[in-house]
């Protein structure tokens, strides 16, 4: 599951959301309800593009990915994903992009008596949360015109 939340002041949209797929992992579309395109291990959606998110509020989308069977991929792995870009009504720019991604980690280990065709369901497995913080920017810039 990828959550967006909007912890600043003014409302908005996630334009556009990246997936960094994990070693020993592989995305297949058909595993998946939300619109994924990419390549070579990274992948982006706009499924959240038309959603309009109010300060306080949060989207969630979720990804499923295929564990690719092996001796040797198990073990930790890390899931990262990035807010590529956001919109909001004023126009404005976030300005503390530096929090638009996420790292999380996940442990791939065998339990017996579960087949689900190999395939991890990262919801429930891992939780990012990105943070929109375009409404950050309508303080700033409010301080900002204040001064002037």
């Amino acid at each position: 599951m990828i959550r967006v939340e909007n912890v600043g002041e003014v409302q908005g949209t996630a334009e556009q959301i990246m997936e960094i797929i994990p070693n020993g992992l592989t995305f297949n579309q058909e595993d998946n309800k939300t619109k994924w395109e990419g390549q070579n291990g990274i992948l982006t959606t706009d499924a959240l593009k038309n959603e309009i998110i109010n300060p306080g509020e949060h989207k969630e989308i979720e990804i499923t990915l295929r564990w690719n069977k092996g001796e040797t991929n198990f073990g930790q792995k890390d899931n990262t994903a990035i807010l590529v870009s956001t919109t909001n009504p004023a126009g404005y720019q976030d300005i503390n992009g530096d929090d638009n991604s996420s790292k999380s980690q996940m442990l791939i280990t065998i339990a017996t008596g579960l087949d689900r065709n190999d395939r991890i369901v990262v919801i429930g497995v891992v939780e990012i949360v990105l943070v929109i913080t375009f409404g950050l920017l309508l303080s700033y810039k409010k301080k900002e015109h204040k001064n002037k």
